[in-house]
């Protein structure tokens, strides 16, 4: 049981965190009161007993934990904090809440002693360090509780879907397992499961760097959805996808494809519309193939993290459990207006359920127009990091830019000079990144290139960049934490309210593990937010799919009767995604809705299974069970449209440096925009020239050049949104709407193809959606961006060696390992990449 605590040391906890805030943010509250040392003994002496029933396993466990933990942090910034007998509580009550990382942080601060003297308390501290060590990876770390109860989980189960704080260290305990795994097995093939490609390169690299501490050099880790031709050999490999990626490997037929376990990594994605319902088909797809393989789910702090496990029938030889209890803290600061005085806000600390009043601060700027910048400014300590949340690319570029012209001079560092050279030289001379990174700012979203976003991400964590503005992309798992978090009415996506749960997510991102004990997140009120998003951490996993079909039964049954104009609708898109999976699990298994479900939608779930009864479907199953975002009458409409041609292999995709390439693919991007996008542009003809240029291998440099010559663009301003509409043109057009389009496109040629006898010509099909992806149409390349490059980086390496065409993945690997890039003119951002992927150490 959790042990109560007394009026007085409420009092005690809350003046404690307010004064230490108020410390924090010394500039501006120059004269503060400090608490009394008999205060701090009080409150430290409940602490070592709090923290005895300080878990993460129940909500009042984890706020005796949480309690102890602010109280042992935060004593260390007063009085008499910094003797070791102070330092010693501390890092007993450390020691027992099971935050080893803390603790560590904490010893590292001083080199003087802050033993215990108490032989008992000693020994205590022992045994937890004990149980807590990691054994058998020959690394010297000590886990949080959390880590350990998760480890054990995975031991003992075939399926566990686990629920944490962010930051509460859920994927590396994930790769842990994966690393046991694959030094026990004989053969493991595992599959790590990404929520978008922005994630791609960090797993990668953590993954490459792990194999190599390891001396499991031999196991392939790919990003591509292909089979590598040494698995025969090696029986051993870890995949890193994306759920369309995933799909695209499950409908390969090659029967050297195997999955013993897959690990989904921000698994309450699965209730995101469109891309939750991906995820949760695609899953359910791989268990049908692979149905021995092992589950293991991993969401932020979410109430019912069993979900999971009901969706996929793993119930009853699984583990689910919620961890209730951060690692690292996060002071929530409220700043708000005052009333007619415009350099002058009002600020709080909210402190459990209560708001503690801070005082109100003179600024030296005024509290309206354009202030989220100078906010960060500001607030931001020299040696701290910081993140500014916005709502939109645009608004990060202007954020970002506002920040660079309160920073007075250039930051002399050669890692930052060596970017800021990359981007004029590879990207362009104007883009206005290569001058704000000098200044240690930065913006950062999804649309940017993979070389570029990962390289900041990285600068961010060596604390060389100061202040990044990102969007949404930092809630998808993005490991970018920093000192502090700056939002105002916070939105996701194209401008959608941000659900609670999202929220939170956001605010773990403020305090790094074993590098702060908390982190500051400034909830800035110059307007009114659109809805409070600040209470009610424990947010709930939702089935995308499920809340379709309970929840929005009339839509649904409306778009099953009568799709709407466009696949690409916004409003119905999720509709048409939701009677793809109805429709192909009835032509797979002959499943009806109205056998299963309540009867509230008895009456609409019949009708649905009467039009799926009477639809007259032509192409074979397959067809409806691998294309999962549009009604099966939009796949009959393409195939109708084909087997109405002449001469089908008129229609047949060509290689991009073929002669008539670009017209070939206007014709088949016409067809899309025809039947399935229906935009009633022709917008299509720029995408199709800008997919030919893109699939050639042409340079980020020469499609920036492009772009800005075709618009005219003129002056900085200009030539830096015709730059970020192009970064937009490729990952949301080029990479995401044409990438499942010409997925479907071919998968239907190839039928009908087929259906004509030309079996030759079907077998051939060149995979154009992957070209499209990976912006490249030749084996090495899409081989070298599969091992773990950048596209960047693959074009100038295959350059540099001039390697062949039709490498293989290991091929490319064994390049590699060997090559001596020091003496090459690669820049160095490229040279870095190839280093992380050596599988030999240098």
């Amino acid at each position: 049981m959790t042990l109560p605590t007394s009026h007085k040391f409420d009092q005690i906890y809350r003046s404690l965190l307010v004064a230490d805030v108020r410390q924090h943010l010394a500039s501006f509250f120059p004269s503060h009161g400090f608490p009394e040392e008999e205060d701090l003994a009080y409150v430290l002496s409940v602490a070592t007993r709090l923290a005895l029933s300080g878990g993460g396993d129940t909500v009042e466990n984890a706020h005796a934990g949480r309690r102890a933990y602010e109280v042992a942090i935060r004593c260390l910034n007063f009085a008499n904090g910094s003797t070791p007998a102070v330092r010693a509580v501390c890092d007993l009550v450390l020691s027992r809440i099971g935050n080893f990382p803390a603790r560590q942080l904490l010893r590292g601060q001083t080199e003087r002693s802050s033993a215990v003297n108490d032989p008992f308390l000693g020994l205590e501290m022992l045994v937890r360090e004990y149980e807590n060590k990691l054994h058998g990876t020959g690394a010297d770390t000590v886990l949080t509780d959390f880590q350990v109860r998760l480890i054990h989980a995975l031991e003992a189960n075939r399926s566990v879907s686990v629920s944490a704080p962010t930051s509460a260290g859920k994927s590396f305990t994930l790769e842990i397992e994966l690393l046991r795994r694959l030094k026990d097995e004989q053969s493991y093939v595992a599959a790590f499961l990404v929520p978008t490609r922005a994630l791609i390169r960090q797993v990668t690299f953590d993954l490459v760097g792990m194999l190599r501490d390891n001396d499991l050099n031999s196991v392939p880790v790919l990003s591509a959805p292909t089979v590598p031709e040494n698995i025969a050999d090696t029986h051993k490999l870890i995949y890193i996808l994306t759920p369309e990626r995933l799909a695209t490997l499950l409908a390969s037929d090659d029967s050297r494809l195997t999955i013993d376990a897959i690990m989904v990594d921000e698994a309450h994605e699965i209730g995101e519309s469109n891309r939750g319902q991906t995820l949760e088909r695609v899953l359910a797809a791989m268990l049908i193939r692979f149905p021995k393989a092992r589950l293991f789910f991993s969401s932020p702090l979410r109430s019912n993290p069993e979900l999971l496990l009901r969706l996929f029938g793993r119930e009853e030889h699984g583990e689910h459990f919620i961890e209730h209890l951060s690692p690292v803290t996060q002071n929530i600061i409220n700043i708000r207006k005052v009333s007619h005085k415009v350099k002058t806000a009002s600020m709080e600390l909210a402190i459990e359920n209560e708001v503690m009043p801070l005082g109100t601060v003179e600024l030296p700027f005024a509290f309206r127009g354009s202030y989220m910048g100078k906010f960060a400014f500001h607030f931001t300590n020299p040696t701290d990091t910081s993140i500014i949340y916005c709502n939109e690319p645009s608004a990060a570029d202007k954020v970002a830019l506002e920040i660079a012209e309160e920073v007075q001079n250039e930051i002399d560092d050669t890692d930052l000079s060596d970017l800021a050279s990359f981007l004029r030289q590879e990207v362009h001379s104007q883009y206005r990144l290569a001058s704000l990174v000098r200044k240690g700012v930065a913006f950062h979203y999804g649309n940017i290139p993979q070389i570029i976003r990962g390289r900041l991400e990285e600068l961010l964590r060596d604390r060389k960049l100061r202040f990044v503005c990102c969007t949404s992309t930092l809630l998808q798992g993005m490991n970018l934490p920093a000192k502090n978090i700056f939002v105002e009415d916070p939105k996701k996506g194209r401008g959608a309210p941000m659900k609670k749960g999202d929220f939170w997510n956001l605010v773990g991102r403020a305090g790094r593990l074993s590098k702060e004990f908390h982190g500051n997140v400034f909830c800035i009120y110059g307007k009114k937010w659109d809805r409070d998003v600040t209470s009610d951490r424990l947010a709930v996993i939702e089935s995308a799919f499920e809340v379709a079909l309970k929840e929005r039964t009339a839509e649904l049954l409306q778009v099953v009767k009568e799709p709407p104009q466009s696949a690409e609708s916004r409003e119905l898109s999720w509709a048409e995604q939701t009677y793809a999976r109805i429709y192909s699990d009835f032509v797979s298994s002959g499943k009806r809705l109205a056998d299963t479900l309540d009867r509230k939608t008895k009456s609409e779930f019949a009708e649905i299974d009467s039009f799926s009864e009477k639809f007259k479907k032509t192409l074979p199953d397959t067809i409806f069970l691998n294309n999962f975002y549009v009604h099966p009458s939009r796949l009959e409409s393409v195939a109708s449209f084909l087997r109405g041609t002449p001469d089908l292999r008129s229609w047949l995709p060509v290689y991009p440096s073929a002669e008539g390439s670009y017209q070939r693919l206007v014709a088949i991007f016409e067809l899309i925009e025809q039947l399935l996008v229906r935009s009633q542009t022709q917008a299509f003809r720029y995408h199709a020239y800008l997919a030919n240029q893109w699939m050639r291998g042409n340079s980020l440099r020469e499609l920036v050049a492009n772009k800005i010559a075709r618009s005219g663009a003129e002056g900085v301003d200009e030539i830096n949104a015709t730059i970020r509409e192009l970064f937009r043109d490729l990952e949301e057009e080029l990479r995401y709407k044409y990438v499942k389009y010409a997925r479907l496109y071919c998968d239907v040629l190839h039928a009908v193809l087929s259906e004509r006898g030309l079996v030759k010509e079907a077998e051939a099909l060149l995979p154009i959606y992957l070209f499209l992806e990976y912006g490249a149409a030749n084996q090495t390349l899409i081989n070298l961006m599969a091992i773990g490059l950048s596209r960047t980086s693959a074009l100038l390496f295959k350059s540099f060696l001039t390697l062949r065409d039709d490498l293989s993945a290991s091929d490319c690997q064994g390049h590699v390992n060997r090559v001596n890039v020091e003496r090459s003119n690669l820049p160095a951002l490229c040279k870095a990449e190839i280093n992380r992927l050596r599988r030999t150490r240098l």
